[in-house]
Parts: C-alpha cells; sequence; structure tokens
C-alpha cells in the first residue's frame, strides 16, 4: 500500500486526473497486463509497463517518434519496406517482421536504430499476401509494435502471355486476369483493361504490355510481338 498525497488535479470538481510526478505513477502491481478493453477516465488506453494506480492513467512518453509510419510498397524485386523517425529515445533496433502461414510472426531483418531514415528489401515474400509489421525495441528491452502493412506478391516468373510472338489475341497463362495497358513503340497507348485474361488482336509491331496489381502495383512488363 501506498500512503500519501495523489495529487489530484481538482477532487472538489471531482476531477481526479494526477500530476505527472504522482507517486501514483507506474505504481501498479507489475504482473498486472492490463487487457485492450480496459481504459482510465478519460478513454485511454492503460500502460503496456507497469499500470498507475486509480482511475487516470499518465500518458507514456514514446521513445520513438515517427515522421513517415512504417509502409510497404510493391518493387519488381520485392517488397520495400521504409520508415522514417523524428526521435528516438534509449531505441536499441527496429525488427521487421512478417506475418507466416502459421499466424506466427517471423523476423525478416533487424536493424539499428539511431539512422533516422530507414529502408529494406523483402527480396523473398511469400507468393499471395504479406502482412509486416515493425517491432521497436529499446536498450531496457520494452518494445513497440507498429501499424500492420500488407502487399500481395505476385511470382514474376508466372505471369506469361502466349502466344508471343503471335498472328492472333494472347491470353495469360492460367486464365488468370490482370489490369493491363500496352503501348505501341511510340509510347502510346493502344489499349487499357481494368481486368483481362486476354488481349485483343493488334496491327503487326512490337508492344510493351504493363501488367498491374489489383492495387494498381506495376508487376511485369512483357514485349509482345504481333507478326
Amino acid at each position: 500500500s501506498l500512503f500519501g498525497d495523489p495529487l489530484f488535479a481538482n477532487i472538489n470538481t471531482n476531477d481526479f486526473h494526477v500530476a505527472a510526478n504522482s507517486s501514483v505513477v507506474n505504481a501498479g502491481d507489475p504482473s498486472h497486463t492490463p487487457a485492450s478493453e480496459e481504459l482510465d477516465l478519460d478513454g485511454a488506453a492503460r500502460a503496456v509497463g507497469v499500470v498507475d494506480i486509480g482511475v487516470d492513467e499518465q500518458p507514456t512518453i514514446l521513445p520513438v517518434e515517427y515522421l513517415s509510419p512504417f509502409n510497404a510498397t510493391l518493387q519488381s524485386n520485392g517488397i520495400l519496406l521504409k520508415w522514417k523517425t523524428t526521435l528516438e529515445i534509449d531505441a536499441n533496433k527496429f525488427i521487421i517482421q512478417r506475418l507466416a502461414s502459421n499466424n506466427q510472426w517471423d523476423d525478416i531483418q533487424a536493424i539499428q536504430a539511431g539512422a533516422f531514415s530507414y529502408q529494406i528489401l523483402d527480396s523473398q515474400p511469400q507468393k499471395g499476401l504479406n502482412i509486416y509489421r515493425l517491432k521497436q525495441i529499446d536498450f531496457d528491452h520494452a518494445y513497440t509494435l507498429s501499424n500492420m502493412v500488407s502487399v500481395v506478391w505476385e511470382e514474376r516468373n508466372s505471369i506469361q502471355l502466349f502466344p508471343n510472338p503471335t498472328s492472333e489475341s494472347t491470353r495469360f497463362a492460367h486464365d488468370e486476369a490482370y489490369k493491363i495497358k500496352v503501348l505501341n513503340l511510340l509510347g502510346q497507348v493502344v489499349y487499357l483493361s481494368e481486368k483481362t485474361n486476354q488481349l485483343p488482336m493488334f496491327d503487326r509491331g512490337v508492344y510493351t504490355v504493363i501488367i498491374f496489381s489489383d492495387a494498381g502495383n506495376a508487376l511485369k512488363t512483357i514485349q509482345l510481338v504481333v507478326e
């Protein structure tokens, strides 16, 4: 038990917020892990570390403040993961984690803190949906988890047009459908489709077929020869 003034803001008006230097801050049961729905009098979440005594939870000062949140973008050679920070207090390292098929988080790569601008390429993503998060670890082994981001990865070599060269219309292998844009040698768009598994017949020549994911990211570029 603790005995002393909890430093309430104003008990006469039932304002039971406490000062940052109150003896109740981080003085609760250290073995207690607050449930996600456990909130203080302002509706704010309880601390991840040691909970405060009473109905008010002091805001936790995060060791890392982000300028750009953790994000993922599709590249031709993998999935690029980037983030930027403006403040790093006692931050030790960052770990990129990817959700595996068994619903466990696998560590993809660790990087030391202190750079303030970070990017890591996952050159071997899983086929299909890839879900990532960032685990930031302090020197005292406390950690925070970022938002989750997701990107769909299609195996580049599996996207094929046949026949190619051709003197007729062409199709995608396995009848898969994609967003596509077709350019002629002058760079002019001659065909555009939101979702198709087959291209129409074009005049004789060489065309550039750009294949996009549903999210609009370029997956692959194929040279199509029409004889």
